[in-house]
């Protein structure tokens, strides 16, 4: 029972400081590019299903995603 908590202590460390290098290697590679470090961040905006993201005003993917559904709909009604 001790081997199985500290297996499992040690994957919750490698996780959270993988996570960390994960997070600090994107804001390096968009400093090299000169984009600011809060545009890495705040890349997700929405989740979901495509609908739902195409419902949510602030996704850019949305406003793009958003007339082709809408012309897919517009298809598959006319058969």
């Amino acid at each position: 029972m001790v081997v199985f908590l500290l297996l499992v202590a040690v994957g919750f460390v490698l996780l959270v400081f993988g996570a960390d290098f994960l997070v600090d290697g994107a804001c390096r590679v968009t400093a090299r590019f000169g984009v600011p470090d809060r545009v890495a961040g705040l890349t997700i905006v929405a989740t979901g299903t495509p609908e739902e993201v195409a419902q949510n005003p602030h996704s850019f993917t949305g406003q793009y995603l958003r007339p082709v559904l809408e012309r897919a709909a517009e298809l598959q009604s006319q058969k």
